[in-house]
């Protein structure tokens, strides 16, 4: 009976097991240096722009996670900046919408499934 499995991605895995509606979700964090280079910029240019935006202690702790994103890419860490990044919250994203906010910022929001 020693069955031994080496999988990927599974749902199920072994003799009767069975999954139905699964959805899998991949977050790359890999990523070259020069992408979070390039995210640790933006995200400090977001930060300044939404710090004098903030008027209520949700906003203020919304900005320190876009500084903790910043700071985790600056340390070469993507997975610990798209951590920050998915709990800033929406007021950052409304706003950063409307401020306008680069390609790297995108594509991490684009990873998070906000964009």
């Amino acid at each position: 009976m020693n069955d031994s499995y080496v999988v990927n991605k599974a749902g199920a895995v072994g003799p009767g097991a069975h999954a139905e509606n699964t959805t899998f979700t991949e977050i790359n964090t890999g990523g070259n240096e020069q992408d979070l280079t390039e995210l640790s910029r933006e995200l400090g240019a977001l930060c300044a722009a939404l710090s004098p935006k903030a008027t209520s202690p949700d906003h203020y702790i919304a900005v320190g996670e876009v500084a903790g994103a910043e700071k985790a890419a600056k340390a070469g860490d993507r997975a610990g900046a798209l951590e920050h990044l998915k709990s800033a919250g929406a007021w950052v994203w409304e706003n950063a919408t409307k401020i306008g906010i680069g390609v790297a910022t995108t594509a991490a929001l684009h990873e998070l499934g906000f964009k």
